[in-house]
């Protein structure tokens, strides 16, 4: 009766990107999976910025959206521009939207 019937494909999230036996696998080190959203923001800025050197806000949202780290909130980039205000001492704002690593 239900022979020609094609099996149901598994349906994703479209903000995960792989799982792992039952567990979000958006993070690169399994470490991270445990901290505070906060801390997962600041280390994923961490690392675009190392990789980028400068980041316009709109890109840093888009990274964090990619790795199921923020894109949940009713408004994303007002949420984003309160963590960054809050990381001041961590990052360098040029006025234009962009950001940078503060010197050390």
């Amino acid at each position: 009766m239900f022979a020609d019937v094609a099996p149901a494909t598994p349906v994703k999230h479209p903000h995960f990107s792989t799982f792992n036996n039952g567990v979000r696998d958006s993070f690169v080190k399994h470490t991270q999976r445990h901290l505070p959203k906060v801390e997962k923001v600041k280390i994923e800025i961490r690392t675009l910025l190392k990789e980028k050197g400068v980041a316009h806000r709109k890109d840093i949202l888009e990274r964090l959206k990619e790795r199921g780290v923020m894109g949940y909130e009713k408004d994303p980039m007002a949420s984003l521009a309160a963590y960054l205000s809050g990381f001041k001492d961590d990052f360098v704002f040029d006025g234009n939207g962009n950001y940078s690593l503060k010197p050390s």
